[in-house]
This record gives structure tokens, C-alpha cells and sequence, in this order.
């Protein structure tokens, strides 16, 4: 296959790359967004869940072809049992929306393809491609033949497994004790309410992770677990979420339609997010909520930011670091507050995983959800030695 030269190369068609070359395209950019999967948005491996303000943000249209519900409530259930109903602005920015995450997926990307961007499914970078030190491209294998794409900006938009931040030498290796394991079943004939997001917290439930009941309408919800890899006993994560369904009699009469399994990072991001011709973005940069793990909302809005950079920097002519730096600033401001929350509610709800403790620990919070975060818990930007405190 002979060699392909673009403006800007995007690696991963997820929300952070399909909204990457969206914005780049349309701002005349020539770009070229590859994923190594032969259908975007399968296999689906999270809660569906995104923020309210989250299309409006990166300036699409809220289609009831991805909208699966519109929950109003979200309900936190510590180890002693105590069901906190958080307020509902808390809810909205949390789950304002349960989407169909693979028709969310390719809609993003179709607006990609209407903006011009080329997509190349069954495409796996293989290595970075350098110029005088600088990335110029990606040496990749499509439809299992070798070809080399050029850019004068890559984007890495490849997921938490990102080989793109660790070739740069960017993203160092995870450790166990930043990874949790999860498994989901989507359940029809679920039992649950249709209005209410659900977390339930404790160390007998899922230890150093939470279990979630995210309801899709219709009554089918996705149920699922995260488990602390570096806390896991002789019981899978499958195995304690069929014991937390078994014990719930709404769940008597579920039967899955789907099996999803998958892992949550809480590392914090790397201290650069960017080099010369290079931008990571979303979940491989480790843009996630340490908490939750949610990271479609960190991922599309990295994702337009680090597109808009990238046109910027091809329309000046200059590709180095020293331009797309400003990428990472834009990002910082977007996601140091959740990022740094979420951190401090994680060392927190650790606290929680004897009910004594959990019982103490939900006083704080009134039951409209009010005292949520709890004051003790500041914002902590990843990178404080370069950031001021942000609130």
C-alpha cells in the first residue's frame, strides 16, 4: 500500500478522536482518522453515561437515536446502607444523559466524515514515524498491509491501553494499584427505576470500586462492577456482581442481553500531554474521573480542543511543542476540577469499606445531596507545582 500524507492523523475514532477530526477538518485541516476495530462503537465496554452539557459543548445536536433515558436522580448507597439522593444539579451534571454508546460513537464520526475527514477502520498504528526527532506520522498495518501515513500532527485518541504517549515517551506504565477491573451486563426485564442512577459503595460489594445500576428505559439497565486490581480477593469482579444481582430480588426475573469487560485507570495524567507533532487525548492521555472512571465527557472535549490546536497549527506552519502546548492548558482548565475531586472523593470513599465507617462518612452529606463533595474535600490539579489551586 503506498504511503499517504494528510494534515493532521488521528489515532482511535472513539469521542476524543472522532471530535478531534472534526474540528480539525473543519477548519480546513486534511485529516485522516484510523481505528483498528472494523466497527466503530463496538465492542461497548462503559455505563453509557454522559453530562447534560456535554453535546452542547463540542456543538452537536441531542438525537433520540443515542438517547437511551434521561434519569433525574442520582443515588449514592454506602456500605451501611444509608441511600443518599444527591441534588439535582449534581444528578445533571453526572448523568444527564444514558446514551446508546455505539450509535453515540458513530454519529460523532460520521460528522467527522461530513467535515471531510477520511476514516480507516481495521487500521493499527504500529510505530511512530519521526522527522529530525519530531512525529511526522504513523507506521501502521491496514487490512493487514503495511502503510506509512504522514501528518504534520498526530493526535493520539487510542484509549487507556494507548501505545501512541508511551512511543513519545509521554505516559509511563500503569501500576495495579491504578487500575480497576469491571464487568457489565446489560439486563432486560431489570426491575429498575427508570429515573435513578445508582452507585453502591463497600468493600463487600466491590473492593476499591463501587457497583452501578444505570437504566436505559424500557426497563433494561446496565449493571456493572469496578474492582481495585490491587484488592481483588479469589472472586472475580463477574463473580461479586452475580452475587450483588442474586441478592436483590428486583433482579429476579433479568436476563442479560449483553456482557461487556473492561478496566477503569485513576492515574493522573501525565505531566505533558503533548510534543513535537504530537497531542495525546482522552483516555489515553488518562483523562478520566479516578472515581468513576467516566471519561466520555473529558475525552470529546480533549478531543475539540486538541483539534482546534491542531488546525491552528497547521495553518501557522509551526508544529512544535511550543505551539501545541497550549493544548494541554486548554485541557487542564476543562478537566483539572473533576480530575482533582474526583482524586480526593476516591481516598475518601476508600474509608468507607466497613459500614461503621460508611455510616460516618454519608452524615456529611444531607439527603438532597448538598454537603456532596463533602468541604474537606479541595481541588487538586494534577500538576499543583505548575497550577494554581483551582475551586
Amino acid at each position: 500500500m503506498s504511503d499517504q500524507y494528510f494534515d493532521v492523523v488521528v489515532v482511535g475514532c472513539g469521542p476524543a478522536g472522532a471530535t478531534a477530526a472534526r474540528f480539525a477538518s473543519q477548519r480546513g485541516a486534511s485529516v485522516c482518522v484510523m481505528d483498528q476495530r472494523q466497527e466503530i462503537g463496538n465492542p461497548v465496554q462503559c455505563a453509557e453515561v454522559i453530562p447534560k452539557d456535554l453535546p452542547e459543548g463540542i456543538g452537536i445536536k441531542v438525537s433520540r437515536k443515542w438517547v437511551a433515558s434521561e434519569p433525574t436522580e442520582l443515588c449514592m448507597v454506602p456500605p451501611d446502607g444509608a441511600a443518599v439522593h444527591m441534588g439535582k444539579e449534581l444528578s445533571r451534571q453526572v448523568c444527564g444523559y444514558v446514551i446508546n454508546r455505539e450509535i453515540f460513537d458513530q454519529e460523532l464520526a460520521g460528522l467527522a466524515a461530513s467535515a471531510s475527514a477520511t476514516i480507516m477502520l481495521k487500521t493499527t498504528a504500529r510505530s511512530l514515524l519521526r522527522r529530525r526527532g519530531a512525529v511526522c506520522g504513523v507506521r501502521a498495518s491496514s487490512f493487514a498491509k503495511p502503510v506509512d501515513i504522514y501528518g504534520d500532527v498526530v493526535i493520539g485518541a487510542d484509549g487507556f491501553a494507548s501505545q501512541m504517549g508511551r512511543w513519545a515517551g509521554l505516559v509511563p506504565p500503569l501500576s495495579a494499584s491504578e487500575v480497576n477491573i469491571c464487568f457489565q451486563y446489560t439486563l432486560a426485564n431489570s426491575g429498575c427505576d427508570a429515573s435513578v442512577v445508582e452507585a453502591h459503595l463497600g468493600c463487600e460489594i466491590a473492593p476499591g470500586g463501587y457497583v452501578w445500576v444505570v437504566p436505559k428505559g424500557g426497563d433494561v439497565a446496565n449493571v456493572g462492577i469496578s474492582v481495585a486490581m490491587d484488592r481483588r480477593t479469589g472472586r472475580t469482579p463477574k463473580d461479586l456482581l452475580d452475587r450483588f444481582i442474586s441478592l436483590s430480588k428486583r433482579f429476579n426475573g433479568a436476563r442479560p442481553v449483553r456482557e461487556a469487560a473492561g478496566a477503569q485507570v485513576h492515574a493522573p495524567p501525565p505531566a505533558a500531554l503533548s510534543a513535537d507533532g504530537l497531542m495525546i487525548c482522552g483516555s489515553a492521555g488518562r483523562l478520566s474521573d479516578p472515581l468513576t472512571g467516566a471519561g466520555i465527557h473529558m475525552a470529546a472535549m480533549s478531543g475539540m480542543f486538541a483539534g482546534k490546536i491542531a488546525a491552528r497549527s497547521v495553518e501557522c506552519g509551526d508544529f512544535s511543542n511550543s505551539t501545541l502546548a497550549e493544548y494541554q492548558g486548554l485541557v487542564l482548565r476543562e478537566c483539572a476540577s473533576d480530575i482533582g475531586n474526583g482524586s480526593k472523593l476516591r481516598e475518601l470513599l476508600a474509608k468507607m469499606d466497613d459500614p461503621p465507617c460508611g455510616a460516618r462518612g454519608h452524615r456529611s452529606m444531607r439527603q438532597d445531596g448538598t454537603g456532596w463533595p463533602p468541604s474537606s474535600c479541595c481541588v487538586m490539579p494534577w500538576h499543583a507545582k505548575d497550577e494554581k489551586r483551582i475551586r
